[in-house]
């Protein structure tokens, strides 16, 4: 389950321009796409703002596989970027979790 914002658009004062940001149920939606993609079995379990900057979040996810369970895995965009950044820096933190592993695994 995660939680959804009401509203997509960030709203300015009106003589700035009204932005629009990818939605807290679509960036859910990239992660678990991009953690399909990289063969990671992952499930989101929380989206949420970060903060007063509303267009930052961090999604919270549980990766099945790992030696101890359950292993959690916290990625922070800014949602008001493209959907290829998204995937993108979505992709770096998912590709860095099993390194991660191995370094815990060596010390």
């Amino acid at each position: 389950m995660f939680v959804a914002s009401q509203s997509d658009t960030c709203m300015r004062p009106f003589f700035e321009k009204v932005c629009s940001m990818v939605s807290l149920a679509r960036i859910a939606t990239l992660v678990e796409e991009v953690a399909a993609e990289l063969k990671l079995p992952a499930k989101v379990v929380a989206a949420t703002p970060g903060g007063d900057d509303r267009s930052y979040v961090e999604v919270i996810m549980t990766v099945a596989g790992c030696a101890e369970e359950p292993c959690r895995l916290m990625v922070g965009l800014h949602r008001s970027g493209s959907i290829e950044q998204l995937r993108n820096a979505i992709a770096e933190t998912l590709r860095e979790h099993p390194r991660l592993h191995d370094q815990n695994l060596h010390m």
